[in-house]
């Protein structure tokens, strides 16, 4: 299930270049705006052995760093079943979803350092956790790997769900600044990232700034490559690119076209909260998809994305609005999805 490159043993980094820098940096800015407290290189596609971490322990001190072919120990685990509560985890390549997995309680790291010094780490707790996890991601193995039948056997089903499974599928997390993206353990995306604002895409680039739309209901006419910050409630379009999305192809809905936004959220002024907007974005999958297609999300064969904002774009442009989108897994369809009861 999945890219191959998540399910195979990473290579040794041979030096350390300005090319691997460079990556280490977009790893970083990829886990921060996830967010996550780790990342492998294989997870953006990249099949070196090579990963960052990020935590903040109860006292709210930073934990952060990169390693370079790392080399790992652990004592035994425990014994038993892992309590659900203490022991779930999650992973950027199985987006939205955690299960209980017990791991060893105490790790010794060794490894390298983006300037080539020697690296030795002995953790324990959730960060002897996120070694062990990150190690996994450099030897082919995800976490869902190791879960009990029965919540291996759940993660199948969400997969197949969402219409997980194609080689090359991906994610791009919150942020318009992203250049590496996450490999999921499949699918379409999640959620896909805006790069850019009415305001400042003179600078980032983009499409023209809306398409022509009839006069009377807004629908677009003609099919149009446009400003991502264009696109409105009711839009149908292509496929989004990976990357940076500075824009949108729209095109009308009678044509055929792989995404629609069928509901629109605003959210309430205040500081910035990826947290915040994950919460609101639920609302996409809750009575407004029902409302829209006729069937709750749970027992339909449609799915959703959605288009969200960035700290950049909360901040310097007032962004509030996360478009939900909805796709068929299938393929391309034409006319609206709106009663679709599938």
């Amino acid at each position: 299930m999945g890219d191959p490159v998540l399910h195979s043993p990473a290579s040794p980094v041979e030096a350390i270049t300005d090319e691997i820098r460079t990556l280490v940096a977009d790893m970083f800015e990829t886990m921060d705006a996830a967010p996550g407290v780790g990342l492998a290189a294989p997870q953006v596609g990249v099949p070196l052995r090579i990963y960052t971490y990020s935590y903040v322990d109860d006292d709210d001190q930073p934990w952060r760093g990169v390693l370079i072919n790392p080399e790992l120990w652990m004592t035994p685990p425990e014994p038993g079943a892992p309590d659900p509560e203490l022991e779930s985890e999650g992973c950027l390549s199985f987006p939205g979803e955690r299960f209980p997995l017990r791991r060893s309680d105490r790790v010794r790291v060794t490894a390298t350092d983006l300037d080539g010094a020697p690296v030795t780490l002995e953790v324990d707790g959730w960060r002897a956790r996120i070694m062990q996890h990150e190690f996994d991601h450099l030897d082919g193995v995800l976490y869902i790997d190791r879960l009990s039948d029965s919540d291996w056997k759940t993660t199948q089903k969400i997969a197949r769900k969402r219409g997980w499974g194609r080689p090359g599928a991906s994610w791009l997390p919150g942020s318009r600044t992203r250049r590496a993206l996450v490999l999921t353990g499949s699918a379409v995306a999640v959620s896909l990232a805006l790069t850019g604002c009415s305001a400042i895409n003179s600078i980032l680039g983009g499409g023209r700034a809306d398409a022509d739309r009839d006069e009377e209901t807004g629908q677009v006419t003609e099919s149009a490559n446009i400003d991502v910050f264009s696109v409105k409630l009711g839009d149908c379009m292509l496929e989004t690119g990976s990357g940076m999305l500075t824009d949108a192809n729209v095109v009308p809905c009678s044509e055929p076209h792989d995404e629609e936004v069928f509901y629109e959220i605003k959210m309430d002024d205040g500081e910035y909260s990826e947290d915040a907007i994950s919460a609101a974005s639920e609302e996409c999958i809750g009575d407004a998809y029902t409302s829209f297609v006729g069937v709750s999300y749970q027992d339909s064969a449609l799915d959703v994305t959605t288009l969200t904002p960035s700290q950049d774009s909360w901040e310097q442009a007032n962004d509030r609005v996360i478009q939900c989108i909805i796709i068929d897994p299938a393929g391309q369809v034409e006319g609206s999805l709106k009663g679709a009861a599938r």
